[in-house]
């Protein structure tokens, strides 16, 4: 697959690079070495996003992150705003100046490197606003090409409002559906996990299940079930198991029964859990020696 590469078309000083364009040629799929903002000044066309396809007009700003795949298809003509960033132009004083972690951490989007977003990487700006954004994105693209003085500074200035702009977007749209993601994320996952947890199950397979890349669902298990996956699945296989001793199946057929293969596994998750063997539970509870202790 084609790369992008950020050492091409960023200049190591700058950290971003502008450009302006119109065209009528299809990219093919490819993949990004920094962040990208995508702005249609002109025409339609469709963008596809890792492997997600959206419809695109004048209006419409895109955002993709870094490893994010992409290709694009316009419709007879379309006008483009890029704009190419690494994530050292977002220093940290400017994103805790104006709040954008909140923001981030909102949507369970920690940083920029290499994570899904929970929400559409769209927005789209109408009447007054897309005329301040077009403003914005000219007044950017100019003082990128002519390099004045203080033409660094008065970059900084104006990527931050448009930055600003479009995580307020997204904080609209964030607050509307990251709760409705995760309901719904949680009811599919735990009933799942309940018909299947004395199976072999990895959180690579889990995900490519749900159709969520591996990093992001590791990190939105975790804000939905205040544990990690295999925390959580230690948890419900040791919690099935407290069932399953006080009757007459041994220690070692438990442990099958509840998904370890290796009975050495079950009792270190068993003892972790409950601060004894299996074989001691079941003595406590059965108040009965026994053979598997």
């Amino acid at each position: 697959m084609l790369i992008f590469r950020k050492d091409k078309l960023i200049g190591s000083q700058e950290g971003i690079c502008l450009q302006k364009y119109t065209t009528s040629d299809p990219v093919g799929e490819h993949l990004h070495e920094f962040i990208e903002l995508v702005y249609i000044w002109e025409g339609a066309g469709e963008h596809t996003i890792s492997g997600r396809t959206y419809a695109v007009q004048r209006g419409d700003m895109l955002f993709f992150n870094l490893g994010d795949t992409h290709s694009f298809r316009p419709h007879e003509v379309m006008g483009i705003y890029n704009c190419l960033f690494t994530p050292e132009f977002f220093g940290a004083e400017l994103l805790k100046g104006h709040n954008a972690l909140d923001i981030l951490t909102l949507t369970a989007f920690r940083d920029f490197q290499g994570r899904e977003l929970p929400f559409l990487p769209k927005v789209t700006f109408k009447g007054r606003e897309l005329v301040r954004v077009e403003g914005l994105l000219e007044n950017m693209y100019a003082e990128f090409v002519h390099k004045e003085s203080g033409y660094r500074q008065a970059l900084e200035g104006l990527v931050t409002a448009l930055v600003i702009k479009l995580f307020r977007e997204f904080q609209a749209s964030a607050g509307r559906n990251i709760y409705q993601v995760m309901d719904s994320f949680s009811a599919e996952i735990l009933e799942y996990l309940e018909k299947n947890y004395n199976k072999k199950i990895t959180l690579a397979e889990l995900a490519r299940q749900n159709c969520y890349n591996p990093s992001y669902f590791s990190q939105l298990f975790k804000e939905c079930f205040g544990k990690s996956f295999t925390a959580y699945l230690q948890d419900l296989r040791v919690t099935k198991s407290l069932e399953l001793l006080t009757g007459d199946l041994s220690v070692e057929q438990v442990s099958l029964a509840v998904g370890y293969g290796d009975k050495k596994q079950f009792y270190k998750a068993f003892r972790k859990r409950m601060g004894l063997t299996p074989g001691a539970y079941r003595q406590r509870i059965m108040r009965k020696p026994t053979k598997n202790n």
